[in-house]
């Protein structure tokens, strides 16, 4: 603690301003980082859901089996 409160004592207030700016940016990039994250988090909770199961996949089976149980040659088809 020592050491830390001999050198804020020694730094200028020029070089405090750049510093509280350069403190400053870093906040401003990480709450857009987070605001990012979030969103792909977001989208990609919403993929998983739209792509969990396709409701569709047994009609196909079902009609696909269909078809092959027919004889479609014999009809002309």
């Amino acid at each position: 603690d020592s050491s830390l409160t001999g050198a804020v004592k020694g730094v200028s207030e020029q070089t405090a301003s750049l510093i509280g700016g350069q403190m400053n940016a870093i906040r401003i990039n990480q709450t857009e980082s987070l605001k990012a994250i979030n969103d792909v988090a977001r989208y990609s909770a919403q993929i998983a859901i739209n792509t969990a199961y396709n409701r569709y996949l047994q009609d196909i089976a079902s009609n696909t089996a269909h078809l092959k149980s027919n004889d479609l040659k014999a009809k002309g088809l």
